[in-house]
């Protein structure tokens, strides 16, 4: 069972909002219903086409994938929109260096883009047009807006968000200056029990993949070789739970300074060498799952599933 630490966490002082904002082109439109030949009725079909094919936009795409994967393993969600992280402060020079690398390097790959497309866009006439042949009577010259913006449709921002209520709404009305905050540290209360939840959630994928991974073994009945980043995964993690901490969950604590004690500075081919030591941590980390099992289910707050797999 979780439960929070004596010691009292404000997350307004320890932590920032992070926003970012990455616009780009979508490439898939809608299809005209009355195109589609079927007996069903118009409003119970939905058809879209794709207008373009590119790998430059693709590597736009899979850039900005590894930027919000960096993201996601260094902040937590915050009770905003979408795109809004919350940050704590020991991190926050970190992150904003990677961003501002990112930014660079994400204006390149755009333009690279925009090279590809001005020939696209110069060739939308064409009776030769690779896609006027791939789309066939769904081709409309129309989808494809002028490079300019194509360009505009592209956003990189950042900005950091201090939230709080409005002090100066003290001097005016303290009755609704204290409604207010009231409501903040409502909201903020509610962000640290899904932060709770998240953290259990991302903790318990590593130590269930990891006692998996230790006891696979292959057609041949001998146990089967594991990647490094099994390993590299879970150690990452560890060391980077106190900087992105605002749980103040003391049990969770506990089970992290457990995983810990067993997996610190230990190198992927001294496991690989000693089943014995295999075996021992499969153990320990098959215990700490049962026990993330468990605080995942009574701690309060809504259920949170992660998108993103947790690699090999």
């Amino acid at each position: 069972m979780t439960t929070p630490t004596g010691k009292k966490l404000d997350i307004q002082k320890e932590a920032i909002c992070l926003s970012l904002k990455l616009g780009m082109l979508r490439t898939r439109r809608r299809v005209d219903t009355a195109m589609i030949q079927t007996d069903a009725e118009p409003e119970m079909v939905h058809v879209s086409k794709d207008i373009l094919e590119s790998v430059q936009l693709q590597a736009v795409a899979q850039y900005r994938g590894s930027i919000t994967r960096y993201l996601k393993a260094r902040c937590l969600p915050s009770p905003f929109r979408s795109g809004v992280y919350l940050i704590r402060l020991p991190l926050v020079e970190e992150v904003m260096k990677y961003l501002e690398a990112a930014e660079v390097r994400d204006r390149e790959l755009v333009a690279a883009f925009i090279e590809f497309y001005e020939g696209v866009y110069a060739q939308r006439h064409a009776d030769d047009n690779a896609m006027r042949a791939k789309l066939g009577s769904l081709y409309k010259v129309s989808d494809y807006p002028t490079p300019q913006k194509v360009k505009d449709t592209f956003q990189f921002e950042v900005q950091l968000l201090e939230l709080s209520t409005p002090g100066s709404l003290r001097t005016i009305d303290r009755a609704l200056y204290e409604r207010e905050a009231a409501k903040m540290q409502n909201v903020w209360e509610g962000a640290r029990q899904q932060i709770t939840q998240v953290l259990l959630v991302e903790f318990r994928k590593l130590t269930a993949r990891m006692s998996e991974k230790l006891r696979e073994v292959g057609p041949d009945g001998r146990p089967k070789t594991f990647r490094d980043s099994l390993v590299g995964n879970l150690q990452e993690w560890l060391d980077l739970f106190e900087k992105r901490d605002l749980s103040n969950d003391e049990e969770l604590t506990k089970l992290v300074n457990q995983a810990r004690a067993m997996v610190s500075g230990l190198k992927p081919e001294v496991i690989r060498e000693s089943e014995s030591l295999k075996s021992e941590i499969a153990e320990e980390m098959q215990k700490i799952t049962a026990q993330l099992d468990q605080a995942i289910v009574e701690r309060p707050g809504r259920r949170i599933e992660l998108d993103e797999e947790v690699p090999a």
